[in-house]
């Protein structure tokens, strides 16, 4: 009897802690801060061009230009395209596993080939990048 609780006890724990190394990774606490963003259909950025609110706002139906990410190009204001996709990559730079360089090298650029360079197809950064889309990119 002794023995059926204690593995009990070890099983719980195993399984407590790995939720709890699941739900600290970068990638959760991004998306928790995605959703804290000001209320109301956009909001501005320092540069004046409307900067969309995923709350409100299907990514989906948000079209830029590439001159308007050209603008977004230091870690202060980080955008890029990704494969006809347009990301605002600015909280992700510090929280990249591979470092901020990694990404501050994309911003105000296309960085298709650089992310499918690095990651192909791995669905974690997929999942990564889909909580950072702000829009399309216009073709």
């Amino acid at each position: 009897m002794r023995t059926k609780i204690a593995s009990i006890l070890i099983i719980l724990f195993i399984l407590g802690f790995g939720a709890i190394v699941y739900y600290t990774r970068p990638v959760m606490n991004l998306k928790n801060n995605v959703l804290n963003i000001p209320a109301g259909p956009l909001a501005s950025t320092n540069n004046n061009t409307p900067t969309p609110n995923p709350i409100s706002n299907s990514p989906s139906e948000n079209i830029f230009a590439m001159g308007q990410i050209a603008i977004h190009n230091n870690p202060a204001d980080c955008w890029s395209t990704i494969n006809d996709s347009v990301y605002d990559l600015t909280d992700w730079i510090n929280r990249h596993p591979g470092g901020p360089q990694a990404i501050e090298s994309l911003c105000g650029t296309d960085g298709s080939a650089l992310f499918s360079g690095q990651h192909g197809r791995s669905r974690r950064a997929q999942s990564a990048l889909e909580l950072l889309k702000i829009g399309n990119l216009q073709i």
